[in-house]
């Protein structure tokens, strides 16, 4: 978008300093912005699939978003002379959709001084002048003449109850500003819509049951049917869409429940107990295909054969790997045969591959102080 640029700086330079002391920082006023630094870095911090636009929160517009929703666009307010920023702070407390039929000579309702803070960015058009000396904040030549009002609309018909108590149906009578804005039509999320659109605006369910927050059949790990955030689109499939989404900061208010333990599949935090690893099998000298050191991926064949030293790591239950990994750590007494993990300073210097060209090499010694007459016996006529 330009921020950084904005404010002069070298933005390689400014990304680089951000990695640097991390992209995770919050910023409740960059340049004008509400943000986290990794969105002003996103290629830099690694985080190109989690970007969103930061939000613009001044009052006066950002530098680098288009011009169109603010607070007090014409100037009305401010021509008044208070705070804008105070003024439609106090209007979206009292009430966005108040009628005022002269605001220093407009016609309008109240959002429309107050756009942003009312959040009706989506809806907004300029109020009207009905002074017929025209309005502080008008164009040159515009028409001033006071606009024709429609009829006042009549009450909504909210439907009632059936004698079971269950009928929930939407009036057909309630429209927002035009009488095209009905429930079905438009059917706005507001205070008025709610009542009388209810099946529209979703008011009929029951209320949700309190999230679980780890299942509990058979000890399986799965998301939470019950949990949301805020709204009840807002679940754990909203959650698994962006891993940011799981911290402690998303939680369920009425159960105080976060998203990381309602949603442990979304979030990639079902811990899954490894089974005891078997040091050594039942039939023949073999390495176990359960033993690993720390983490799943550090087997005997994915981890333990690709340096000796390793042979000395021990897994959580105190099995060593030359215990659990026979084979690849040459622990195996039956048989004499050169160990196919050790090598002399670079992987590809191995018993077979190095060691077997001279004699000489039958001296060599690995990382791990391990001669290779040691190692290979086989090739150094040490059986």
């Amino acid at each position: 978008m330009g921020i950084v640029a904005d404010l002069r700086r070298d933005v390689d330079a400014a990304c680089a300093g951000i990695v640097e002391d991390g992209c995770d920082d919050f910023q409740a006023d960059y340049d004008g912005y509400e943000l986290y630094t990794w969105q002003l870095c996103p290629l830099s911090c690694g985080r190109c699939g989690d970007y969103e636009d930061p939000v613009c929160v001044s009052d006066s517009g950002c530098c680098c978003e288009p011009r169109g929703c603010f607070d007090d666009p014409l100037g009305i307010i401010a021509d008044l002379g208070p705070a804008v920023g105070e003024a439609c702070a106090g209007i979206a407390d009292d009430g966005c959709d108040d009628f005022q039929a002269d605001y220093n000579g407009y016609e309008l309702y109240t959002w429309q001084l107050c756009p942003r803070s009312c959040d009706r960015c989506e809806d907004y058009e300029d109020p009207v002048c009905a002074a017929d000396e025209g309005c502080c904040c008008d164009a040159p030549g515009e028409p001033t003449s006071r606009p024709t009002r429609a009829p006042p609309a009549p009450e909504p018909t909210v439907p009632a109850d059936n004698d079971d108590g269950e009928r929930c149906a939407d009036s057909t009578s309630w429209y927002w500003k035009k009488s095209k804005n009905t429930c079905e039509d438009y059917a706005r999320a507001r205070v008025l819509a709610e009542d009388a659109c209810p099946l529209t605006c979703g008011e009929c369910e029951a209320p949700a049951p309190a999230p679980t927050p780890f299942p509990t059949d058979d000890g399986d790990c799965a998301d939470s049917t019950s949990w949301y955030w805020k709204k009840s689109k807002y679940d754990c499939d909203y959650v698994a869409k962006k891993s940011k989404r799981c911290k402690s900061k998303y939680v369920h208010e009425e159960s105080g429940v976060s998203s990381p333990e309602a949603c442990p599949v979304a979030c990639d935090a079902c811990e899954v107990p490894a089974p005891a690893p078997t040091p050594f099998p039942a039939d023949g000298c073999a390495d176990s295909v359960s033993w690993y050191w720390k983490k799943s991926k550090n087997t005997c064949e994915d981890y333990v054969a690709k340096k000796s030293k390793n042979c000395d790591k021990r897994d959580d239950a105190d099995v060593f790997a030359f215990e659990a990994c026979p084979a690849t750590c040459g622990e195996c007494e039956a048989t004499c045969a050169d160990s196919t993990s050790w090598f002399y300073k670079k992987s590809k210097n191995t018993c077979e591959d190095y060691v077997s060209k001279k004699s000489k090499n039958c001296d060599k010694r690995d990382d791990a102080d391990v001669f290779a007459f040691e190692a290979c016996p086989a090739t150094c006529g040490e059986c």
